[in-house]
């Protein structure tokens, strides 16, 4: 894509102050000119990757790239092991605690050029979040508050990571299905087991 054309498409979107009171320093004027490199940066990232394969937009492991997508499919519960007590270090109350431990969801994997969706159907309740890789969000996994969320693929394991605490849920893609383990703040941990449905 042209440079120059991609600027004049940003420069609507980009304005410095005009109030006659306001000098621009050197600190902001670096500011502006890093804000306006990201803001290219990104719209060259989205150009790129909406028409490109899925190993452009997936950070490169052990995996073959069509492995990515060869973990979307509907899984269903199997076990769980310490997860009552994990929901209880994450500070639910008693009553949403054992009604989440006695859930049997289902767990339904979506895969896009663009990212994941996780969409978790329990019977009263279905929760459903879209990420990109490596962008940050915010989401409720049925705990009834927002979690702001960054989403990373290591080898076989996709990492849900918090990023105001050191809480997070790891996917662990197996043959035959994945083993998601929750593990709180403090460190209190459970797991839950989903075979491919």
């Amino acid at each position: 894509m042209n440079p120059v054309k991609m600027q004049q498409e940003m420069s609507p979107l980009i304005t410095m102050p005009t109030d006659s009171k306001r000098r621009v320093t050197g600190f902001s004027r670096l500011a502006v000119v890093a804000t306006i490199a990201l803001t290219l940066g990104l719209v060259f990232l989205t150009r790129t990757t909406s028409t490109s394969s899925v190993a452009n937009v997936v950070p490169a492991g052990p995996l073959p790239v069509d492995m990515y997508a060869a973990v979307a499919g509907k899984y269903s519960f199997a076990s769980s092991n310490g997860y009552e007590d994990f929901l209880k270090a994450k500070g639910l109350g008693m009553v949403k605690r054992s009604l989440l431990a006695k859930e049997k969801p289902d767990l339904i994997i979506e895969h896009y050029a663009s990212g994941y969706t996780l969409t978790t159907v329990y019977s009263l309740k279905t929760t459903k979040i879209s990420f990109a890789l490596g962008v940050p969000f915010d989401a409720d996994f049925n705990y009834n508050f927002v979690e702001h969320v960054v989403a990373t693929l290591h080898d076989d394991t996709l990492d849900l990571a918090r990023t105001d605490d050191a809480s997070r849920e790891s996917y662990a893609f197996g043959a035959d299905g994945i083993v998601v383990t929750y593990t709180a703040n403090d460190g209190t941990s459970g797991t839950v087991t989903y075979r491919r449905a």
